[in-house]
């Protein structure tokens, strides 16, 4: 999983999700991709924290910059 990026995560995780939904799997394999896919599914949670972080943008106000959140940058007027 170390070289998956959120959208293949995501992908393998919703190929988890398809499997365990036809209910084909016997209860060890079933409990192996329940414990994969909680894996995958912090990872994503993880990453989109991270993001998240990230948009907290660096503006130039007035020679003086300010960090402003994401949610305040969609307020703004352009």
């Amino acid at each position: 999983m170390s070289d998956m990026d959120y959208e293949g995560s995501l992908k393998r995780l919703e190929e988890i999700v398809n499997t365990l939904q036809q209910g084909n799997l016997g209860l060890e394999e079933s409990v192996k991709l329940f414990e994969e896919g909680m894996k995958l599914s912090n990872y994503c949670k993880k990453s989109i924290t991270e993001a998240r972080m990230k948009v907290n943008v660096l503006i130039n106000d007035n020679g003086e910059i300010k960090e402003m959140d994401y949610k305040d940058e969609c307020k703004r007027e352009p």
